[in-house]
C-alpha cells in the first residue's frame, strides 16, 4: 500500500491523548487498540494520529485483527476519508479477505474514480483470485491515468513477462511471456514521462529514478529477446543516462574513464579511444574520479537512502554489463574493447562481483601486451614472483580479486588455472582445476582442462579418467 504521509500530531492543551497506558475508559467509547475516544477521533488531527498508528501496526503485523477493527472505527467516523479506506482494503487483503478488500477499494472509486492506488490494488486482488485478464485491465486503467504509478507498472510488466502467471480467467493455465505487449507498456510509460529526448529528461522524482532505470533496462532486455539489437542498445544507453542524472551522457562517461586510465586531461575521441588497462583497485575508483561532488555516487542516485542506492547500483551495473556484452557479441552494434572495457570498469565500481571479475580476466588475458613483473599463486600457499604480459598480469589480479569476493566460484578457479597453464605454471594450474571440480564435480570444462594439464605432465591414464567424467556429464563435449 502507498505510504500515508501525515503531519506531526499535537493534542490541544489540557487534552492529552494516548494510544496506550491512559486511564481506563469504557471500551465501547474507544477506538480499538487505543485509549482514544471516538469523540476525540472525530477531529481530523486525531484521526491522522490514529491512522499513523495503524500504519505502524500494519507494518509489524498486517494480519492483526485489532488493525481492521481500528480502521473500521475510523471509517465509521470519517466515511469519505480515502487514506483510511485504502489501508483498510490493504489490511483485508493481507488477512486473506479478498472480497472485502475489493469492496473497500470500490468504495474509494465511488468517491474518487481516478484514485489510481485503489485501481492498482483491485488489480492485485483480482490477480490473487485468479482473474488475470481483469487484473490487467485495472492496472492498465491506473497506468493510463498515472503513467508514473510504478506499483501498477511493475505488476503488469511482471505478468506480461511471464513472472506473474497466466493471462486468462480463474483456473487458467500458466502463461507464456508476452514480450511484445510488455514492450508496448514500456514504450507507453517512457513516452508519457519523457519531457525531452535531447537532452534526455523525465518528469520523475529523484527517488523514483531507479524504477525508471529498471523500466528502460527491461525494455532493452525485451527488445533483445525480440531480435531488435540496435533498439536494445538504445534502451540500455537511455537507462544509463537516467542513472547519470543529466551530469553527462554515457559516451561522455566512457571517454572520461579512458582519460583517467591514460592519466590525461586532453580531449579524447569516443571513436578512437586508447585501450584502458586498469587494475581492480583502480577500476573501483573510477566513479570517484568522474563524480567527486557525490563521492562516487551516480548523480541520478544522489538522493537515495543506502539500501535503495545499493539496489539501484546493482541494476546499473547489470545494464552496463548487458551493453558491454551486446557490443562484444553482435556485429550490428559492435564496439572495440576501448569502449567495452570502460563499461566493465564502471560496472565493477558500482557493484563488484565475481562474475564481473571473471569476465574482465577473460578479456584482459587475451590482450597482447609487453611483459611486466607480477605475482602468481604458489601451490605451497602465498604467491611467487613472475613475469607476464600486462593483460595477463591484470587478469591474474581480477581472478584473485574475484576469489576474495567468492572463494567458492568454480569458473574463477578454472580460468585462473588456464591462465597459469599458459604462463608455464602447470602444477599451480592443476591445483586450481582440482579446486574447481571439488566445488563442482560435474563441471565439464574444468574436468577436461584438468585432463589436458595432467596429460601434458605425463599422467596419461589419469587424464583419461577426467576426460571420461567430462564426457559423461556432457556427451556432446567434443574436446573431452
Amino acid at each position: 500500500h502507498p505510504a500515508y504521509l501525515h503531519g506531526g500530531y499535537q493534542a490541544a492543551a489540557g487534552e492529552p491523548l494516548e494510544l496506550f497506558g491512559a486511564a481506563i475508559k469504557p471500551a465501547a467509547d474507544l477506538v480499538p487498540g487505543t485509549q482514544i475516544t471516538r469523540q476525540q477521533a472525530l477531529r481530523s488531527s486525531v484521526r491522522d494520529h490514529v491512522l499513523q498508528t495503524a500504519h505502524t501496526l500494519y507494518a509489524a503485523d498486517a494480519r492483526s485483527p485489532v488493525l481492521i477493527e481500528m480502521l473500521l472505527t475510523l471509517h465509521q467516523l470519517h466515511p469519505r476519508h480515502l487514506p483510511t479506506l485504502l489501508l483498510l482494503a490493504c489490511a483485508y487483503f493481507s488477512s486473506g479477505q479478498a472480497d472485502k478488500s475489493l469492496e473497500y477499494n470500490a468504495k474509494i472509486l465511488e468517491i474518487d474514480p481516478k484514485y489510481v492506488e485503489a485501481m492498482s490494488n483491485i488489480g492485485t486482488t483480482l490477480r490473487s483470485m485468479g482473474y488475470a485478464a481483469e487484473a490487467e485491465e485495472r492496472w492498465w486503467a491506473a497506468i493510463r491515468l498515472s503513467p508514473g504509478y510504478w506499483d501498477a507498472v511493475e505488476n503488469l510488466l511482471g505478468v506480461l513477462c511471464g513472472s506473474g502467471g497466466g493471462s486468462g480467467s480463474a483456473g487458467g493455465g500458466a502463461a507464456k511471456p508476452r514480450y511484445s505487449e510488455a514492450l508496448q507498456l514500456c514504450e507507453f510509460v517512457d513516452s508519457r514521462l519523457c519531457t525531452s529526448r535531447e537532452p534526455l529528461r523525465y518528469s520523475v522524482a529523484g527517488k523514483q529514478l531507479p524504477r525508471l532505470q529498471s523500466l528502460l533496462y527491461s525494455a532493452g532486455n525485451l527488445r533483445l529477446a525480440l531480435g531488435d539489437v540496435p533498439g536494445a542498445r538504445r534502451e540500455y544507453e537511455k537507462a544509463a543516462d537516467v542513472a547519470l542524472g543529466g551530469a553527462m551522457r554515457l559516451q561522455d562517461a566512457v571517454v572520461r574513464i579512458a582519460q583517467a586510465g591514460a592519466d590525461t586531461q586532453q580531449p579524447l575521441d569516443y571513436n578512437a579511444l586508447p585501450l584502458t588497462m586498469l587494475a581492480p583497485d583502480a577500476a573501483a575508483r573510477v566513479l570517484h574520479v568522474l563524480f567527486p561532488a557525490t563521492h562516487g555516487v551516480l548523480p541520478g542516485f544522489a538522493a537515495l537512502a543506502p539500501a535503495a542506492l545499493t539496489q539501484a547500483n546493482h541494476v546499473a551495473a547489470n545494464l552496463l554489463l548487458a551493453l558491454a556484452k551486446l557490443h562484444q557479441d553482435h556485429a550490428a552494434v559492435a564496439r572495440p574493447l576501448t569502449v567495452v572495457l570502460p563499461l566493465y570498469y564502471a560496472a565493477h565500481a558500482l557493484a563488484p562481483s565475481p562474475s564481473t571479475c571473471n569476465n574482465l580476466g577473460i578479456i584482459l588475458s587475451a590482450i597482447p601486451s609487453a611483459p611486466t613483473p607480477t605475482r602468481v599463486p604458489s601451490v605451497q600457499g602465498g604467491t611467487q614472483a613472475a613475469q607476464a604480459p600486462m593483460g595477463a598480469a591484470l587478469a591474474l589480479q581480477y581472478y584473485t580479486h574475484g576469489l576474495r569476493l567468492d572463494a567458492r566460484h568454480p569458473h574463477l578457479y578454472t580460468n585462473l588455472g588456464s591462465l597459469l597453464k599458459d604462463l608455464g605454471y602447470a602444477h599451480e594450474a592443476v591445483h586450481m582445476y582440482r579446486r574447481a571440480i571439488e566445488l563442482r564435480p560435474s563441471f565439464d570444462v574444468a574436468l577436461a582442462n584438468l585432463g589436458n594439464a595432467v596429460k601434458d605432465m605425463g599422467a596419461v591414464q589419469e587424464a583419461v579418467t577426467y576426460y571420461v567424467r567430462a564426457a559423461r556429464v556432457s556427451p556432446d563435449f567434443v574436446e573431452a
